[in-house]
């Protein structure tokens, strides 16, 4: 707690004046949490607002719904208040509503770039402050001296561990030098290489919806088109 309390006091700045900072308490926090950590995502929310005095309501991606139902249990029997952390389900609608509401002091965000822009946009209208985290992606950058079976391997399985599906996927893999045609080769053959309980549990995972499906689909056509090279 004193990490995310610390006091910083400066004596003496003028006559018989000294200036102290310090944090209290914001209230009531909402942690919005996307569908591919549903389980660190709340937790980690929630355990940062409720260990710094506030209270907390975890409003889980709509499509995972019950893993924070099962956290809510799990605090309640380590013995948590009633009403420290709370669970309300639903989709952008109850989201937006959290952060228009009078009570709510503070919002935290992780999802899609849009939903986070808009989302700062009704914290700057209705005076709540509002942590937003957009999609993010990756490149991996392969020099010239690196040893290409190990980066191959790193490559595939950051590609597409949870199919893709996270913002520590690497979309891009940039090859230093002259060693580009050597990955590209090890980076194809990979899979089939080294095909062991773990990395066919990594290759298999599933979309979390069809319409993501669609979308890999619809960008490896456009893939194909742009460069004009056989993937």
């Amino acid at each position: 707690v004193q990490h995310f309390y610390p006091s910083h006091l400066s004596p003496n700045v003028a006559g018989g004046i000294d200036i102290a900072d310090r944090r209290y308490p914001l209230g009531v926090v909402v942690g919005v949490g996307p569908f591919n950590f549903p389980i660190l995502i709340p937790i980690v929310h929630s355990s940062m607002a409720l260990v710094t005095g506030n209270t907390f309501i975890s409003k889980p991606s709509e499509k995972v719904p019950s893993i924070s139902r099962l956290i809510a249990e799990i605090y309640k029997d380590a013995g948590l208040p009633d009403g420290c952390f709370n669970l309300l389900n639903g989709g952008k609608d109850v989201v937006e509503s959290l952060v228009c509401h009078k009570d709510v002091a503070a919002l935290a965000f992780i999802g899609s770039t849009p939903a986070a822009k808009s989302l700062k946009m009704l914290g700057v209208e209705n005076n709540t402050k509002v942590q937003a985290l957009g999609g993010g992606k990756n490149h991996m950058i392969v020099l010239p001296d690196a040893d290409l079976d190990m980066a191959a391997d790193a490559a595939v399985s950051a590609s597409f561990g949870a199919a893709g599906q996270r913002c520590m996927a690497v979309s891009v893999v940039v090859a230093v030098g002259d060693i580009a045609d050597d990955l590209v080769k090890k980076i194809k053959y990979e899979p089939t290489q080294n095909l062991n309980e773990a990395n066919c549990y990594i290759l298999n995972t599933c979309h979390i919806r069809e319409k993501a499906t669609d979308k890999v689909y619809h960008d490896i056509g456009r893939v194909k088109k742009q460069f004009r090279k056989k993937i």
